[in-house]
């Protein structure tokens, strides 16, 4: 690679000393990265929190593309981590750089350094939004290419149909997708003005590392994407291409995806929250003693979608089993898989309490926190009896099958076709009109465009077994959908009163209202300006309605797809309705883990509640 004349950047780049020739960091960019250490850490895809990196070690290197000014290299690197109260961990990450003799362009400031060698300098970028590593990409999934690593292994590309034939590299365009939520994965928009693309690097290499029969959490969602590919479903973007990392050793990692972009006229959570506005803007016009007359003609059109998009579910989980893909038929739950999956719950209720605890110690003036926690410890919850007991009633006929793993308004996009954009205010109208027949015509017509993404599953925080099989119920899906619905609620509730997540001032209101909407206060005893038990009473009606006919949509095309025995081998529909508000507590404690450690916006109470609200009423008598 050339020694040219280094420009002055506008890029505010850090210059770092390195006892490391040009000619050596050419032949080997990995050599580069543990100099890098902390502006890796401050990474969105590094989600960690409160960690520390002690050590990185290089594992394998492979290069994907070289010309005369730059070099794309992936990197698989060892991470040694510490973590909260001091906890030793170790991670692999894939991480592809882009080093060159000038600056790279079109790659974020924050993606740019440069160093200083001992015999010059050079300019080392995170390679994913640059255009030497997307067009490197398409060319190796052109060819079905296969990359010899330095240490023995391979990096696969496997193409999923023709779409990627046709591109025009000379019009290739890259630019970062921004994220919502940090994640260990890095999205980048890639195509031509005629195909769009998503371009996804999967930064974690979960499942990689071994310790004593235990690893990270395998990512499953390249798998799943295959599967559903060929089962024939449709809600899902067209699959362009994979790419795996094969270890020397034989196993497999996805590293990377590619997909169509889709055009998004809107989020099927965004459905749902538009009509519980609608309906409360409507409510508002009318007289308070016409309100359960406005609210029944309003629910019927909501109600609809649900029903329409839980069988867009059930079809999902329809696909997975007919699939042949190994590990995606169904078999029943063994003894082990229900013991791993409430002591998961379990964990996950430890953890967040102990952050919880911290948390009152810290913030002893927030008397509503505190009450949380304490409710949330009382005795009578008695939430580790029912979470491990009654759940056994259900050993000897629960099923496990492929799920989605993390399903959630959010995750399903509504798809606007060109020349065909506006479904979803067509909807909207159709509801405010009234009649039952047009909206149910409009709600099958905006199912049919959702495309489901986002099919990792949780984050991977936990060790798990080697042995362990990513099939659970099917009904945890339900539960990721249905307290999307709560959280919907309770976000309505504090825009009514004029509180923001953002003002911490405002934190400990949030947390009162909650806890009201989860039938633990009267709305007169939370002092807060604006709350009445009317409009409390809207809104858990709005939940109740939109929930129950999604359950009874879901049920009913299983049952019409013959698969209800994938999920309960005995079958009954009373005992799934119980077994799904199981999961629906399972998931709200995964939230209230999350929120305790993954934000600070004062929303402990929106799961929290919905903790105390459902273990004090959960019967799961079979």
């Amino acid at each position: 690679m050339k020694n040219f004349p280094i420009e002055k950047s506008q890029h505010k780049l850090k210059l770092t000393d390195i006892e490391l020739s040009c000619p050596r960091a050419d032949a080997d960019p990995g050599l580069c990265l543990p100099y890098l250490r902390h502006q890796i850490r401050a990474k969105r895809w590094f989600v960690e929190k409160n960690t520390n990196i002690e050590g990185i070690t290089i594992e394998d290197t492979f290069r994907l593309a070289a010309d005369s000014n730059q070099i794309a290299e992936g990197i698989i690197a060892r991470f040694e981590l510490k973590g909260i109260r001091n906890r030793n961990l170790i991670k692999y990450y894939f991480i592809p750089v882009v080093i060159s003799s000038t600056t790279v362009s079109g790659i974020p400031e924050d993606d740019n350094f440069v160093l200083k060698l001992s015999d010059g300098k050079r300019y080392i970028s995170f390679a994913e939004h640059s255009l030497i590593f997307q067009k490197a990409l398409i060319h190796h999934y052109r060819k079905s290419g296969i990359i010899r690593t330095s240490r023995g292994g391979n990096v696969c590309f496997h193409p999923a149909g023709s779409a990627l034939t046709g591109i025009d590299d000379t019009r290739l365009t890259v630019r970062p997708l921004p994220m919502k939520y940090p994640s260990s994965n890095v999205l980048t928009m890639t195509g031509t003005d005629r195909q769009a693309m998503v371009s996804k690097t999967y930064k974690d290499m979960r499942g990689i590392f071994v310790q004593k029969g235990k690893m990270w959490l395998p990512n499953p969602e390249v798998r799943r994407y295959e599967a559903l590919v060929a089962g024939g479903y449709s809600n899902i973007p067209e699959l362009y291409g994979v790419a795996y990392y094969q270890h020397p050793n034989g196993k497999q990692f996805p590293i990377h995806i590619m997909m169509e972009a889709v055009s998004a006229e809107g989020q099927v959570g965004e459905v749902f929250a538009r009509t519980l506005s609608q309906l409360l803007s409507e409510l508002k016009t009318i007289k308070p003693g016409e309100y359960l007359q406005k609210f029944k003609q309003q629910i019927k059109g909501i109600c609809f979608f649900a029903d329409e998009v839980a069988r867009t579910i059930s079809h999902m989980h329809t696909a997975f089993l007919n699939s042949g893909r190994p590990g995606f038929s169904a078999e029943l739950a063994s003894s082990d898989d229900i013991s791993r999956w409430s002591g998961k719950i379990l964990n996950d209720f430890d953890q967040a309490m102990t952050t919880l605890r911290c948390g009152n110690r810290e913030q002893c003036h927030e008397n509503t926190l505190s009450e949380l926690t304490n409710k949330l410890d009382h005795p009578d919850a008695d939430f580790k009896k029912r979470v491990t007991d009654r759940v056994r009633q259900f050993e000897g006929i629960m099923m496990k099958a492929q799920v989605h793993g993390d399903l959630h308004g959010d995750q399903g996009l509504i798809r606007s076709w060109f020349g065909d954009s506006g479904k979803i205010e067509e909807f909207l109208s159709s509801i405010q009109r009234g009649s039952d027949m047009e909206t149910r015509h409009q709600a099958s017509q905006l199912a049919e465009m959702i495309k489901w993404v986002d099919f990792e599953g949780p984050p991977a925080k936990d060790y798990v077994s080697n042995a362990y099989d990513s099939r659970e119920n099917l009904l945890t899906d339900l539960a990721g959908m249905i307290q999307g619905f709560w959280y919907m609620v309770n976000a309505t509730l504090y825009d009514h009163l004029g509180l923001d997540h953002e003002n911490s001032e405002d934190h400990e209101r949030q947390r009162k209202a909650s806890l009201v909407l989860a039938g633990q206060y009267a709305a007169d005893e939370a002092d807060i300006p604006g709350l009445n038990e009317e409009f409390i009473i809207i809104l858990n009606l709005w939940h109740r309605y939109v929930t129950t006919s999604f359950i009874k949509g879901y049920l009913d095309e299983t049952e019409k797809q013959n698969a209800q025995n994938f999920v309960l081998k005995k079958w009954d529909r009373d005992s799934a309705n119980r077994l799904i508000y199981y999961w629906v507590m399972a998931r709200s404690v995964h939230e209230l883990r999350y929120e305790t450690y993954g934000r600070n916006w004062g929303w402990e109470a929106i799961p929290g509640g919905r903790i105390i609200q459902i273990t004090r009423n959960l019967k799961l008598e079979t």
